[in-house]
Parts: C-alpha cells; sequence; structure tokens
C-alpha cells in the first residue's frame, strides 16, 4: 500500500498481495504467504484471485487515500512449470496532483525436483501523473489544490526483472535473489539493483510454523541501502493460516515478495508492518484480508506520514 509525492502494489499478495497487495509512482500491494496453496492437480487454468484495497493517509489533505484493484491467474503448465501473472491498478490524490498506474506482474516458476526450484519475474508498469500548475512552497499542512488547470502531464514506462532460486535442506529453505529495475521519479527515471537472501526455517519441517530472515542489499542511483525482513507464518488449522512480516526499508524504488510489491513511490517508505489471515471457506476458496502499517516521507516537503491499508481478496482453484 511506507508519504506525499508518492507512489505505490505487491499483492499483494506476490502475493502479494496474497496480498499486499498492493502499488508505483505507487504502490501496489499484495502480499503472497511464505506457504503458499498446494493445488494438487495440472491445469491450463488452475487458480483465479480478485483483490481491492484502500491505503488510508492519515495526512488526507496534503496525501490522499490510495486505492489498489487487481485480477490474477495461475497456469500449471506441467508439473514442473507454472506461470502466475496478474494486472493491478491503483489511483491517488495528492496535494500537488494525481497518480494513475496499470502495472502487468509475470511469475515463472520451475521446479527442478523437490527441494529446489527458480523463478523468473517481470514487470511493466505505465504511470501516469497530473501535477497541478505550478504552486507555491506547501506549508506544514497544504490544503488541498483545485487550480483550473493541469500545468503538466507525465506518462512513464517502466521495468522490473528477477531472478531467485529457493533451495530446501533439512528444517531450512535459502532463498537468494537478484533484481534489476528502471523505475520513475516523475521526470526522471532512476536505475536500482536488489540482491540480497532469504532464510527460512521450518520448526517441524511440515511449514505448520516458519520462521524467516530477508537481508538484502539495495542501491537506487548509486544511493545504498540495507533492507531487512524478519517473518513468521503458522497454520493454525486445516482451514485457517496467519502470516506476519516487519519490513525495514529507509529506501525509494525498492521490491518486495519477488517483485510482487514495487515501492516505486517517490516518497521514502521507512518500515512497514505486515498481516495476512488466510481461510478456506469452502472446497478449494480461500478469502484472506491483509492489515499493512507503513510510515513513510513526502519527498517534497519531507514532512511524515502514515498508511494504514486493508485489502480483501478472494482465490479459486478451478
Amino acid at each position: 500500500m511506507r508519504n506525499s509525492i508518492i507512489i505505490l502494489s505487491i499483492i499483494f499478495v506476490c502475493k502479494v498481495q496474497a496480498q499486499s497487495f498492493l502499488n508505483a509512482n505507487y504502490l501496489n500491494e499484495n502480499a503472497k504467504p511464505i506457504n503458499e496453496f498446494r493445488l494438487g492437480k495440472t491445469n491450463l487454468f488452475n487458480q483465479i484471485y480478485m483483490e481491492s484495497g484502500v491505503k488510508f493517509s492519515n495526512q488526507t489533505d496534503t496525501v490522499g487515500n490510495l486505492t489498489s484493484n487487481q485480477i490474477g491467474l495461475q497456469h500449471q503448465f506441467s508439473n514442473k512449470l507454472q506461470l502466475f501473472h496478474a494486472y493491478n491498478y491503483i489511483s491517488q490524490n495528492v496535494w500537488w496532483g494525481h497518480v494513475a498506474q496499470h502495472s502487468y506482474y509475470a511469475n515463472f516458476e520451475y521446479k527442478k525436483s523437490a527441494l529446489l526450484k527458480y523463478n523468473g519475474v517481470v514487470s511493466f508498469l505505465n504511470s501516469n501523473t497530473k501535477i497541478f500548475q505550478e504552486l507555491p512552497a506547501p506549508p506544514v499542512f497544504p490544503p488541498m489544490q483545485t487550480p483550473t488547470k493541469p500545468a503538466e502531464y507525465i506518462s512513464s514506462n517502466n521495468v522490473f526483472l528477477l531472478a531467485s532460486c529457493s533451495y530446501k535442506w533439512k528444517h531450512f529453505f535459502i532463498k537468494p535473489s537478484f533484481a534489476y529495475s528502471h523505475l520513475n521519479n516523475l521526470k526522471n527515471k532512476q536505475t536500482q539493483f536488489q540482491t540480497g537472501a532469504e532464510l527460512l526455517f521450518d520448526i517441524n519441517n511440515n511449514e505448520a510454523l516458519v520462521f524467516g530472515l530477508g537481508i538484502y542489499h539495495f542501491s537506487n542511483n548509486n544511493l545504498l541501502s540495507t533492507l531487512i525482513k524478519p517473518s513468521v507464518s503458522f497454520v493454525i488449522n486445516d482451514e485457517l493460516s496467519v502470516t506476519a512480516d516487519y519490513f525495514y526499508a529507509n529506501a525509494r524504488n525498492f521490491s518486495d515478495q519477488d517483485g510482487y510489491i514495487i515501492y516505486n513511490s517517490v516518497d521514502k517508505t521507512y518500515d512497514r508492518i505486515n498481516f495476512i489471515l488466510k481461510y478456506e471457506f469452502a472446497n478449494n476458496i480461500f478469502i484472506y484480508t491483509i492489515y499493512q502499517n507503513e510510515h513513510k516521507q513526502d519527498y517534497k516537503t519531507n514532512y511524515n506520514y502514515t498508511f494504514n491499508s486493508l485489502f480483501l481478496g478472494i482465490k479459486y482453484n478451478l
């Protein structure tokens, strides 16, 4: 769903939303949980999901709420090869203008064996920004401006690429990844590199209780950051599971969950807390809800603000 000239839109959920859900100049948020759904069959179309959510701003006079809507499909081409892809649309008003973004996410997964799998991800994002006519320097809490004509329209096409693998050894999963992106910063595109790994520990070796820690080296136009993400996933029973994670970033234009969530906002994201609750209320039909709390900094004024986000989604295994 993390500041004023924003954003970002995950979900989600890759997942992620599922989630998180949820963004690009603005988020995309969706979040994919640690334990993925088990499908148990091979079909050209074997899963569909829809998700919708809102990032609620605590400074609506300066940073408006962000809405996100997404639809996704999964295709099982063989026992080893599958594709998950999704379309996401986000929209947001801020005191200086309006932002809208269309994005397409595709994640190819190849299972080499029961212990080893590879993922290749590509995302295309089209951001459209309307900047109002030249405004005076904003006060501490600038009112929403409504000029009669816009000064400028900006349309930008962006790309994100990622390669990763996941290897299981006894109770451990290790997942190294490397990502390259060329994302917009309103008028100027910037280049990003994100490399690191996530280590997961499966307590009982059955994915019922999993602890994780991800550490990534991140470069945004040669501005370096260290991203840290501890997580926990717990399966309560056959129908209900919960996932929680914390992401420390202090950066712009970084990604999460195999690029399912791209924080390509001009606003800086300090950190994010994420909770996902999933429930199988009928055979092969899952509903989930995601709550996120983000602390962000406005790019233009350097004032801090908060997003409290709520996403709702449904997945159906065909």
